[in-house]
């Protein structure tokens, strides 16, 4: 590992590393299951037994609170409990496991979506794209008290990949790209997502 383009620390796994994963926490895949470290440390967190692996793994930011695990034809939303995980890394004597802490993470839902590409533009709204051209965007319901839904922003007439998000143009826009070198830019206003955000909370006060 490297940081700020110095070797920082080596360490070894004992699977077959099939992919890296970067984000609140340092994930390697194998065949059949993803593993994350901390990156301080590099000590097992948790392991996660999904079949295939994931494609591909989005933190939510700032907080990185929420994670989605991408699969071929379905994703994951899971809830990263980052105050269990720093209690059980600092207690002393604590064996490691090759499992980790089954309290790391909290498994909130399966969607039967295909993510082509994905960005969090705040910590409870994940925008994706799929294979088909539809561009949606996953409201997480803010905690257990709410239920998290897809929704769908607009059908694109062809397959286009996310570049990022800026929430300071015009309320917040989301920019796409697609094989030809061909950009878009939807509109996606962060107010109006934190509104639906606290409505599926049912936080009145929020909304």
């Amino acid at each position: 590992m490297f940081k700020n383009f110095v070797e920082h620390r080596a360490f070894k796994t004992n699977f077959a590393n099939e992919g890296i994963f970067g984000g609140r926490l340092l994930g390697i895949k194998s065949k059949d299951f993803v593993t994350f470290y901390d990156w301080d440390q590099f000590r097992v967190v948790r392991r996660v037994d999904v079949s295939p692996a994931p494609k591909n793994v989005y933190w939510s930011e700032p907080a990185g609170t929420n994670i989605v695990l991408a699969l071929e034809d379905t994703f994951y939303l899971l809830q990263y409990n980052a105050d269990v995980v720093d209690a059980a890394l600092a207690r002393p004597g604590t064996d490691e496991s090759e499992d980790g802490y089954e309290e790391a993470f909290t498994f909130v839902e399966e969607f039967h979506e295909t993510v082509s590409s994905g960005v969090w533009i705040s910590n409870d709204c994940f925008v994706f794209t799929t294979p088909k051209g539809a561009i949606n965007y996953l409201i997480t319901g803010g905690g257990a008290s709410g239920q998290p839904r897809v929704l769908k922003l607009s059908n694109a007439d062809k397959k286009y990949f996310i570049m990022g998000y800026d929430g300071k143009q015009q309320g917040g826009r989301l920019y796409l790209i697609d094989k030809s070198l061909n950009i878009v830019s939807y509109s996606l206003q962060l107010a109006l997502v934190n509104f639906q955000a606290a409505i599926l909370s049912e936080d009145i006060h929020g909304a």
